[in-house]
């Protein structure tokens, strides 16, 4: 399998589950972590099926990420997993949950895009 295939499905599953992650806490409320009701809420949030299946992107993330590490260079793999997973994030975010989308998170999206061509150039 070529190298770019599970980077893209690790950028996927991270940002993926990063959005699942927050439909789950939407869902159940959120968490205080309080010591009064700490087992309450990790009881609501392991069992909630959005958060489930957000960790098990994370999971899918991890094994697709070692993968990647292990036929490329980490100074280059992870500035563009990192970039490339906020704005997969930045745009799922705005489209899913209706947060706010400005003219300085589209400048910061286009850094980010020059960014990640910087460091492909070298």
């Amino acid at each position: 399998m070529p190298p770019l295939i599970p980077f893209l499905l690790a950028i996927l599953a991270s940002g993926g589950g990063n959005l699942l992650l927050k439909a789950g806490m939407l869902k159940i409320g959120g968490i205080t972590l309080s010591k009064s009701n700490l087992i309450d809420e990790l009881f609501r949030v392991f069992t909630n099926p959005l958060i489930i299946i957000g960790l098990t992107g994370y999971v899918i993330g991890f094994v697709l990420w070692l993968r990647v590490l292990s036929t490329t260079d980490v100074s280059r793999a992870y500035p563009a997993l990192v970039s490339s997973s906020i704005i997969l994030v930045l745009i799922g975010s705005t489209i899913i949950f209706k947060e706010s989308f400005s003219i300085l998170k589209l400048i910061g999206v286009l850094v980010i895009i020059f960014g990640i061509f910087l460091v492909f150039k070298n």
